[in-house]
Formats: structure tokens, sequence, C-alpha cells
């Protein structure tokens, strides 16, 4: 079974483009950090997002700092670069989007509010942690 989930922020907007075959595709990367301290490491995954999805409106919400889980399945990609050495790489082929609320900076430093605000607490409070109950995600859209 090959199955991938991560949960991070976009690097940059998604971009929309056309293969040869004619298949509309979204191209997007999400970065999540991993292990802590001095051993906190940033990992980038590059997603594909195909089909129908890539040009509806959920790409509109796909920009550049907006809290992101991604679920798909890792595709390896080997191609020989421009100066014929061989190359590898994993992409992930999207089978779920969430987008996952709370605060984002904007470039003037204002805090905006992201698309879909905070996860609700027991309290009826919003949060911005879906794991501040002791790791419960009850009522977690993922």
């Amino acid at each position: 079974m090959n199955v991938f989930m991560i949960e991070g922020r976009l690097t940059k907007d998604a971009e929309v483009r056309m293969t040869q075959a004619g298949k509309s595709v979204a191209g997007f990367t999400v970065a999540s950090d991993v292990g802590f301290g001095d051993n906190k490491k940033t990992l980038f995954m590059d997603c594909s997002l195909w089909g129908k999805r890539a040009e509806g409106g959920l790409i509109q919400y796909l920009t550049k700092g907006t809290s992101v889980v991604v679920h798909g399945e890792l595709q390896p990609n080997d191609w020989t670069d421009k100066e014929g050495n061989q190359r590898k790489a994993i992409k992930l082929n999207v089978s779920d989007v969430k987008l996952v609320g709370g605060q984002q900076q904007n470039q003037g430093g204002n805090q905006q509010s992201n698309h879909g605000g905070g996860f609700p607490t027991h309290g009826g409070q919003q949060s911005n942690d879906p794991f501040q109950n002791g790791g419960e995600t009850e009522g977690v859209p993922f």
C-alpha cells in the first residue's frame, strides 16, 4: 500500500498547467518541519493535483503560506538532466487536500484570517491547534 500524508505550508501559489496530452495538473510544494531542537529540518514535498480538481475552485485557496494536509501516493521520477546526469526525485500524486484553519502573516505584517478559521474546541472557542486536547482529533476535518 502506497499512502503518504504531509501537513505543512505551501511554499508558493499553486500553478496550473496542461500536459502535452491535454490533462490539467496543478503543482505546489508543501514545507513541513521534522525533528526538534538542533535536529529540526524542513522537508519539501512536490505535489501534483490532476484533472478537473486542478481546474476547480480549490486552486484559488492554494496560495503561499496556506496550511494544508495532503494525502496521496508517492511516485518516483527518474530523468537525465542537461549535463547527462541521472537524477531521481519523489513526487506526491494528490488524492485529497484539506485546508487547515488558523492565522497567517501577510507581507505587511498584519494578521489575516486564513481560509476557514480555527478549529472549534469542546468549549466553543476557536483554536488553531487540532491536537490541543491531548491528541484527540474529534471534529477535526481530516
